[in-house]
């Protein structure tokens, strides 16, 4: 072999290797998001150890864990005023160019309990909020539930939910919108994160979260009080409670028939199921987080024969039924 050959392989051996390609996807350059929290995401190697910086700091925001696919993200929250991201792998020098951004500022701080940076996309955010009908109906733990989506391109986490009209921020009581435009946010006296137990992938998670970005945009209603949640009070006068049976069994079994139809209804929804009809249509029923339902009752409840709710269990849905199913793990404390 020429000298010349061997002089450039000795040369190509000695060489350092190229460092991993880091790339952050959100924010994009020059966003201002409508949160004092931003949503990164972004790719690298895949199990990479990612760190995360903020202008010339040596110091970290945050290290990560990329997936096997190579995706990472996070949320942070950050001081208002302007900021400089840069991301790379652990023990390499090489950080791709800054993405400049913007946090505004006037933003209230985070509700009690909740530790928002914790959270990915497809995680389920449960809430108390004090006063609600539903604590009243069933002395729930929790009366509310949502579904994290993931940022928008500028960074703003969004948050799907459906609520009451009287309660909703927003033009719609169903909708994609800000975290601190949510119930969760705005009236949640307490608030959890959960996930499921066996984690999933990015590409899974995103299909959950985009089935119901989809319906809260397009084509869903909330319940209304007469129709919709009218089913537990009919079914309710149908049950002789001296006998602890139904007066007119078919009747009841109707009732029961028009209830489980609208749990199952893509396009009549309520916070909770509009969270595991997300779950359980975007993995083709292979994640029913509305089974087992070890709901316990209450309030109201509690006056009600557990006969006659063990025959509604299989139909409601609730923000509890999501806590208690055993498929879900609280990441935020105990």
């Amino acid at each position: 072999m020429p000298f010349y050959a061997l002089a450039v392989l000795a040369l190509y051996f000695a060489a350092p290797s190229p460092s991993p390609a880091v790339r952050i996807e959100i924010p994009r350059e020059g966003s201002q998001p409508s949160s004092a929290y931003l949503g990164v995401q972004g790719t690298g190697p895949a199990g990479a150890a990612i760190e995360l910086f903020d202008g010339r700091d040596t110091t970290p925001l945050r290290t990560l864990r990329a997936e096997p696919d190579g995706h990472f993200e996070c949320l942070l929250r950050l001081a208002p005023g302007a900021h400089s991201l840069t991301a790379r792998v652990l023990g390499s020098d090489a950080r791709p160019a800054p993405v400049h951004v913007r946090i505004p500022s006037g933003f209230a701080g985070p509700a009690p309990g909740a530790s928002y940076e914790l959270m990915q996309v497809a995680d389920i955010l449960l809430s108390h909020t004090p006063g609600s009908e539903q604590e009243e109906l069933d002395g729930a733990r929790y009366t509310h539930a949502a579904l994290y989506l993931g940022p928008d391109p500028s960074g703003t986490p969004l948050v799907a939910e459906a609520i009451t009209w009287e309660r909703t921020a927003s033009s719609n009581p169903l909708g994609a919108i800000g975290l601190e435009e949510t119930l969760i946010w705005r009236g949640g006296a307490s608030v959890d994160i959960y996930r499921l137990n066996h984690p999933i992938s990015f590409p899974q998670r995103s299909r959950i979260a985009a089935w119901a970005y989809q319906r809260v945009n397009q084509e869903a209603a909330f319940w209304s009080v007469t129709q919709d949640f009218g089913g537990l009070f009919r079914a309710w006068l149908l049950w002789d409670q001296r006998r602890d049976q139904p007066r007119d069994a078919a009747e009841f079994e109707r009732t029961l028939k028009q209830m489980e139809a609208l749990k199952m209804s893509p396009d009549r929804l309520n916070c909770t199921t509009l969270v595991w009809q997300a779950y359980w249509r975007a993995t083709e029923h292979r994640i029913d987080l509305s089974h087992p339902n070890r709901v316990t009752f209450g309030g109201l409840g509690a006056r009600m024969s557990p006969r006659f709710l063990d025959q509604l269990r299989p139909f409601l849905v609730l923000p509890d039924t999501l806590a208690l199913t055993g498929k879900l793990r609280k990441v935020n404390g105990a």
